[in-house]
């Protein structure tokens, strides 16, 4: 999960997005397909075309802007109701 979180953060720094603005779930997935890519790259000139491709792709998983504010509502405070008397001996 951290390994995850600072590739994300990496690369949100890079394309100038927020790491919150990312989807967690898609950017796994290219941090995984990426991950393969990268261990057949011979050179380190074909590993910066990945990259590149990378922050790409980043880009695209852009989560969408919320219209508002999801509202806050009150917690409900439920009822203990008990059947039997508790046991005090």
């Amino acid at each position: 999960y951290n390994l995850i979180r600072c590739v994300i953060n990496q690369a949100a720094k890079e394309v100038k997005l927020s790491p919150r603005e990312l989807s967690f779930k898609g950017m796994l997935r290219i941090i995984g397909t990426f991950g393969r890519l990268a261990q057949k790259a011979d050179s380190p000139e074909a590993y910066q075309v990945l990259w590149k491709r990378f922050l790409v792709r980043t880009k695209e998983n852009k989560l969408p802007n919320r219209s508002k504010p999801r509202p806050s509502y009150p917690r409900r405070v439920r009822r203990n109701v008990r059947r039997f008397p508790l046991n005090n001996d």
